[in-house]
Formats: C-alpha cells, sequence, structure tokens
C-alpha cells in the first residue's frame, strides 16, 4: 500500500487530489513555483516544496 505520495504542481487539480489523498490517510508532499505559495500548503497537511522545472539549473540538480 502506497503511504505517501509527491505531486509536482499542487493547483487546482493538484491540490484536491492531494486533499482526498490526506483524507485517506496517505502523506503528500506538493510543490508550487513560488516559496510563498509552497509554504502554503502546510495548512493543509501537505509537506510543502517550492519547485520550478522552467529553471534548468534547478532541474538539473535534481536529475544528478
Amino acid at each position: 500500500m502506497v503511504n505517501k505520495v509527491a505531486i509536482v504542481g499542487c493547483g487546482w487539480f493538484g491540490l484536491a487530489l492531494a486533499k482526498s489523498l490526506i483524507a485517506d490517510n496517505i502523506a503528500v508532499c506538493g510543490s508550487k513555483r513560488e516559496k510563498v505559495t509552497a509554504q502554503q500548503l502546510a495548512q493543509y497537511g501537505i509537506e510543502p516544496v517550492q519547485l520550478d522545472l522552467d529553471q534548468a539549473y534547478r532541474l538539473q540538480q535534481f536529475l544528478k
């Protein structure tokens, strides 16, 4: 059984999905492009991550 899920992009769809997973007792790590909006995810019980895949240097860090 899955006990933790990462959602890249907690916009209107990702946030709804995250809330549903949390209601099913599944831990969720979710990303937003801006640091401030990422931090706001914590109010829903989502582990926040600031991630902008448009910035090539950040993408390269994840691929190493």
